[in-house]
């Protein structure tokens, strides 16, 4: 299982990319990823992911996002 935090559909955010390469738990596995980046406003952010062994899904509502403000 591998994701990472793309900017407007188009740049990977540095440091965003993770995976985890053990078995996976349907409802257990689960990616943090964690960075800092720059937006603008209309900027937007988004999660991709993909599964190398089999057919599988990241579950939209077991997903969140926490962001700030700083400056």
């Amino acid at each position: 299982m591998r994701g990472r935090l793309v900017v407007n559909g188009l740049t990977e955010i540095r440091c965003s990319l993770e995976e985890s390469s053990g078995a996976h738990v349907s409802e257990a596995t689960a990616l943090w990823l964690q960075t800092m980046v720059a937006l603008s406003a209309g900027d937007t952010v988004e999660l991709q992911g993909y599964f190398r062994a089999a057919d599988r899904y990241f579950a939209a509502d077991h997903t969140s996002s926490w962001g700030t403000k700083a400056g």
